[in-house]
């Protein structure tokens, strides 16, 4: 016989070339003989084992890793890019919502938030749903409520400005925007004898008179605590529902709930044509018709409950 790796001529069932030192079990002979060859030629043996089966996988798995990131980074720029679009269509910017939030996060539990609104919005929502046999959505509408209170309690300050009310801006020392270099802060404070560069405002005002919030293009703007409402706020208590009631009539007023009527009733009778029940994705587009009628009644909610903590306490009877 012959080595099939190096053709060395070997006697017959030898298991190992002595020339190569090829591993002659993984060959068999050949069936079929032709004339004029040695008596036994090898051909090679499919041989089955783990990692042989791995090896055969290897080139699927690296395909599907491959296949796997880039849809993990569609994905992802997909909800990056629909988080972007909802801040432009709030009229917020990344930069007015994320320094703006803690400043005005209201953390009062006396005053709960007014749902009845949301509700009665709800059922009229619903209602116009059943009849086209389009499934609720609870969750997205609700959404779209909190979307609305936010609005007004994280108002920005090109929302205030619009409605007129401005505030005074510092500008940073050399020393803040050398410290602006080397550290993340969005927020000064002072008080007891030091000031504090902090990434969030304060829940309270204990040990501190004075904070500071940055605006865009590093410059501070003095924030005072608001008792009442719980909150540093560059504004009073007055310009922060002034403000706040502009802004709802502004971007939710009734000239945007009419326009939106207006296509909540074109897609009802676009679908009380079709003969088939509409698609499922029509959900998500039916609700879209009502969303800036739930972000209002979020703001109206929001404006109402800081309208009930900054009222006058009732005065007693003599």
């Amino acid at each position: 016989m012959n080595c099939p790796v190096c053709s060395k001529v070997l006697p017959d069932g030898s298991k190992v070339c002595t020339g190569c030192a090829a591993d002659l079990s993984k060959w068999r002979p050949k069936q079929e003989i032709p004339p004029n060859t040695p008596a036994v030629i090898l051909e090679q043996r499919n041989v089955f084992t783990m990692s042989s089966l791995l090896s055969q996988l290897a080139p699927f798995a690296r395909l599907f890793g491959v296949l796997a990131l880039f849809c993990a980074l569609l994905y992802g720029g997909y909800r990056g890019y629909i988080a972007y679009i909802l801040r432009a269509e709030t009229g917020n910017s990344a930069v007015d919502t994320q320094a703006e939030a803690a400043q005005l996060n209201s953390a009062v539990p006396e005053v709960r938030l007014s749902t009845a609104g949301f509700e009665r919005l709800y059922q009229e929502y619903s209602a116009q749903a059943a009849a086209l046999n389009i499934p609720t959505l609870k969750n997205g509408a609700t959404d779209y409520f909190q979307s609305g209170v936010r609005d007004i309690e994280t108002i920005s300050f090109a929302a205030m400005e619009e409605a007129g009310i401005n505030v005074t801006e510092e500008p940073f020392t050399q020393e803040e925007l050398a410290k602006a270099g080397q550290e993340k802060f969005s927020y000064k404070c002072a008080g007891e004898g030091k000031t504090e560069y902090l990434t969030e405002l304060p829940e309270d005002n204990r040990g501190r008179s004075l904070c500071w919030i940055i605006k865009p293009e590093s410059k501070w703007v003095q924030a005072q605590w608001l008792p009442k409402l719980h909150r540093w706020s560059p504004w009073t208590a007055e310009q922060l529902i002034s403000g706040a009631e502009k802004y709802t009539e502004k971007i939710f007023g009734p000239a945007a709930v009419e326009e939106e009527k207006a296509k909540t009733e074109t897609l009802i009778r676009r679908n009380k044509k079709k003969k088939q029940r509409p698609a499922a994705g029509n959900a998500e587009v039916f609700l879209g018709t009502f969303k800036t009628r739930f972000q209002r009644e979020g703001a109206l909610a929001a404006l109402e409950r800081m309208r009930a903590l900054t009222a006058p306490a009732p005065q007693s009877a003599p």
